[in-house]
């Protein structure tokens, strides 16, 4: 009579969550994405099985078996991003479910985190020149924004003066009399996308007053 021991390991599962990058549009970013990583991948975590029982044994130990698998992978609530910057993409774990056949005692499971990355948009801002003739009433200078996202709303402020001072139109008072001629300067900020500065000419013409003697 001979004997041995029958020894059943655990199979190691990881799944990492998936990553995603888009340019800033105002719309959430999620992804609800995931993959299974090979064995290759898993090196540090099969370290112990290939220590104690050979490298053929870890290299057969990574992934589900049979019918067993994930029957649910959700992402945590704060997996999302709007604004330009990154956070982490994460499973929720307490959350994920098996298809029926599964059973812990079996596997270890582990979950890595992706990225979520949102990037700085764009948008382009233009001023035209004004040329009027003298009429007592303040002019600014015409600044046309293209490009910005759906639901966000460009901030403008001006000067006279490329380095700063800037105040919103309200309290922005254009040149008026022929000898306030001069180039204005606007700001633009548009939420997500950042700013840029842009400038046109406001030039302010002589009216002519013709007054004729009687006869």
């Amino acid at each position: 009579v001979v004997s041995a021991d029958v020894t059943i390991l655990r199979r190691y599962v990881v799944e990492q969550a998936g990553s995603a990058e888009k340019v800033f549009d105002n719309t959430p970013l999620t992804q609800e994405a995931h993959e299974e990583k090979p064995a290759e991948e898993l090196k540090d975590a099969l370290a112990a099985y290939e220590e104690l029982y050979g490298a053929e044994v870890a290299a057969s130990a990574a992934g589900f078996v049979g019918d067993d698998a994930f029957a649910s992978v959700p992402m945590t609530g704060d997996s999302t991003i709007t604004d330009p910057g990154v956070v982490s993409n994460t499973i929720a774990s307490a959350s994920v479910t098996f298809t029926e056949s599964y059973d812990p005692e079996n596997y270890s499971v582990r979950y890595l985190q992706g990225e979520l990355k949102v990037t700085t948009g764009t948008f382009d801002a233009s001023a035209t020149p004004v040329v009027k003739v003298y009429d007592a009433v303040p002019t600014n200078v015409e600044v046309t924004v293209t490009g910005v996202p759906a639901g966000v709303e460009p901030v403008l402020t001006y000067s006279y003066s490329e380095d700063g001072g800037f105040v919103p139109a309200s309290e922005f008072t254009g040149p008026t009399n022929v000898s306030e001629s001069a180039t204005v300067y606007c700001k633009v900020t548009v939420p997500g996308c950042g700013e840029k500065t842009v400038s046109a000419d406001v030039t302010i013409l002589r009216r002519y007053v013709v007054e004729q003697a009687g006869s």
